[in-house]
């Protein structure tokens, strides 16, 4: 142990070479690296890392060097600087905690499909001679990436302010803390027997054909066939909480853990992708990946660059292909979703990987699409007003209601909606979904000004619920953190949505407090 400084905010600074380079700031009370530790970021801090530099000024440079082979609108260009200063101006808000965290991870997303995103695509896509879909890119109309540069400092500023206040509160979901560091082997072995026998009832009702969920579909409706046994089904994912309490031992400190548990973690995030590929979601295939990153990022401080370009080539490659062909076809063959399950596995054993060229890649994927959308809603809206009138938001409300109070509530597929409102041509169909995030939601019901209040209103809950639910002083290294990086995926929905999808995270967490509470609250 190196101990650095006394720390004017009280306790000790100290580094724990077997745990990377973070610095800890350790309490009086507390003398190793308990779950209360909080890591904190001095000196030269991740926001001026050349990673983070390229990835928020990069987008601008992309579009400018693009300027000189196809004609770049100038305030499609200047949107750009400004979404890169902008990004760069919120992460270092931010960046009092180290990397990486669910509050940070919102600037990073939306960076990622309004700055990354635009560029990769105009770029790959004049690249392929493709310039009919490069021109989506570089519409004239700016005021979606305005709307986002305006947006991420309102979510910042405030955001810095709900995670100060909730370090001082003591507002916190303690029964989801492991005792130590990570979790013991007791408690990820009943997570993994609760979705284990989860999986045994599903199972058995399945066999009388008495399912959980009546349609299952991309980005939204799906209705509620039973709702004893949905709630049964929501606590599926603790069998998640299982793998991330594992994963930190094969990707996180250089100390590791034991080799048995190394072992166990690698068998978990390989029997976790087979089973994704068997969904034909492509977010379940790579979810075990991103949390991996996001451990190793989180714990280690750097970037694991090999993996990170071997898994984008394998997603384009490999991945989007297989999901596409296959989807469509279960689609086009009306399947339910559980014989959906048993098509994936025989397709992906057939599939051949190697008729695709490179330029039929569809590298809009990894980016949801979302800037084309959200650009065409804006250009639909004005600084006050919206094409939707608040519809939008008012059926997306009401889809949290349970139907069992509400039996004639709308189905959740808002996805259907924003593609009928924006005349997708493939919107006659009703698994046709598309998707343009929260802040483009309040766009598209309520104006230019609505969507930037949204980022306000954004910053407030977001933060506040994840201070909640990790505790301020475990943003990055509590075991259930990259999991929220996948509810904060959710955010490319409607709010109903996301609100809904937030809501089934109650179950869960009431099994893992009933593991608390049996192991006399020392997970």
């Amino acid at each position: 142990m190196k101990i650095m400084r006394d720390s004017p905010e009280g306790g000790l600074l100290v580094q724990f070479p077997e745990w990377g380079p973070t610095v800890w700031r350790l309490h009086p009370s507390q003398a190793d690296v308990p779950s209360g530790a909080e890591r904190v970021a001095l000196g030269a801090r991740w926001i001026n890392k050349p990673p983070v530099l390229a990835f928020c000024f990069g987008p601008a440079l992309g579009m400018f060097l693009l300027s000189f082979a196809v004609p770049v609108p100038m305030l499609i260009l200047l949107a750009h600087i400004a979404l890169g200063l902008s990004a760069f101006f919120s992460l270092w808000l931010l960046s009092e905690r180290p990397l990486l965290n669910p509050v940070q991870a919102f600037v990073l997303l939306f960076q990622w499909w309004f700055g990354v995103g635009p560029v990769a695509c105009a770029l790959f896509y004049w690249l392929a001679g493709n310039s009919y879909t490069m021109e989506a890119y570089i519409a004239d109309d700016p005021s979606a990436v305005w709307i986002v540069a305006v947006g991420l400092p309102l979510y910042a500023i405030l955001a810095r302010s709900i995670t100060g206040l909730m370090s001082r509160g003591s507002w916190r979901a303690d029964f989801l803390c492991p005792s130590g560091t990570f979790y013991r082997f007791r408690t990820i072995a009943a997570f993994a027997a609760i979705a284990a026998l989860v999986q045994i009832v599903l199972s058995i009702f399945g066999h009388y054909d008495i399912y959980p969920f009546e349609t299952a579909r991309y980005l939204g409706r799906q209705t509620t066939a039973s709702i004893w046994l949905a709630m049964v089904a929501c606590i599926a994912p603790i069998g998640n909480f299982a793998l991330l309490a594992l994963l930190p031992h094969l990707v996180g400190p250089r100390s590791g853990g034991s080799w048995q548990l190394r072992m166990l973690a690698a068998l978990g995030l390989a029997v976790s992708t087979w089973y994704a590929f068997s969904s034909g979601s492509k977010g379940l295939i790579v979810q075990p990946a991103m949390w991996a990153v996001a451990i190793y990022i989180s714990w280690r401080q750097r970037l694991p660059w090999l993996v990170l370009i071997g898994a984008s080539l394998a997603f384009l490659v490999f991945v989007e292909p297989f999901v596409a062909v296959t989807r469509i076809a279960a689609q086009k063959a009306s399947l339910t979703s559980e014989d959906q399950q048993e098509f994936f596995r025989e397709s992906f054993a057939h599939f051949s990987f190697g008729d695709i060229s490179w330029r039929e890649w569809n590298v809009e994927s990894p980016f949801r699409t979302i800037y084309p959308h959200a650009v065409r809603v804006a250009s639909q809206s004005n600084l006050f007003r919206g094409p939707w009138n608040g519809e939008s938001l008012r059926e997306g409300l009401l889809t949290i209601i349970p139907r069992a109070l509400s039996p004639n509530k709308p189905d959740s597929n808002l996805g259907h909606y924003f593609a009928q409102q924006l005349g997708d041509p493939s919107a006659i169909y009703p698994n046709q979904n598309i998707a343009i995030s929260v802040p483009f939601e309040f766009v598209g019901d309520y104006g230019w000004l609505a969507g930037v209040a949204s980022f306000a209103l954004i910053g407030l809950t977001w933060p506040a619920f994840i201070c909640f639910v990790l505790t301020p002083t475990r943003l990055s290294t509590h075991p259930l953190m990259p999991y929220f990086l996948s509810v904060l995926l959710v955010f490319e929905q409607g709010a109903g949505q996301f609100l809904n999808s937030a809501k089934v995270l109650i179950f869960p967490f009431a099994a893992v407090a009933a593991v608390s509470f049996v192991f006399s609250r020392k997970l």
